[in-house]
């Protein structure tokens, strides 16, 4: 079949959503939204700092949902769900039916994480404590999914507690920081 260059641009495009989650971005840019909400309160905002700030977030989110796939994968998760009438794969499923390898996977992983951390570097040289804030989601994001911690699989509520907080206070009070200077309102 006879593909234009238009259509496969299209393909390669949808294909990137698909493997990221990208329907997922709205978790992260509604608690952006409500720290710049909530910093409007105290002042004029910086519209460039949001957009630094929400194009940092989602490729955060990006950059966890592949790697979560990614470990998943490598753990058999995605495997086992193929083999049950009663699991729900949440992956994209890209890896498993070979639309992308491991090694691609993992670049992406960490251009995603890279392209995050420069947008953190530059609204740091005005607000230094925005790395910490990054840090501190890096750190719940590999609490929740990276072996050998998996607090996802592990039930008590953890994995939801990772989740809350990364797209909860942290997210909230880190736009507000970012905007503001300062963490109470």
């Amino acid at each position: 079949e006879y593909v234009t260059a238009g259509e496969a641009s299209v393909s390669v495009a949808m294909d990137f959503l698909r493997l990221v989650r990208a329907i997922s971005t709205p978790m992260i840019l509604i608690p952006i939204l409500a720290g710049a909400t909530l910093a409007s309160i105290a002042g004029p905002i910086k519209w460039w700092a949001l957009g630094v700030s929400a194009v940092g977030g989602v490729c955060a989110l990006f950059a966890a949902n592949l790697s979560n796939d990614i470990w998943d994968f490598q753990g058999g998760a995605d495997h086992a769900t193929m083999g049950s009438d009663t699991s729900v794969m949440t992956s994209s499923g890209a890896l498993l039916f070979g639309k992308i390898t491991l090694k691609h996977a993992w670049r992406l992983t960490i251009g995603l994480l890279t392209t995050a951390l420069v947008c953190g570097v530059f609204l740091s040289i005005d607000r230094p404590w925005t790395l910490g804030f990054a840090l501190a989601g890096l750190v719940i994001a590999l609490l929740y999914q990276a072996p050998p911690f998996k607090l996802s699989y592990r039930g008590r509520g953890l994995g939801e507690l990772c989740i809350f907080m990364n797209f909860g206070p942290l997210p909230v009070a880190g736009t507000y920081y970012v905007l503001t200077g300062t963490t109470t309102i």
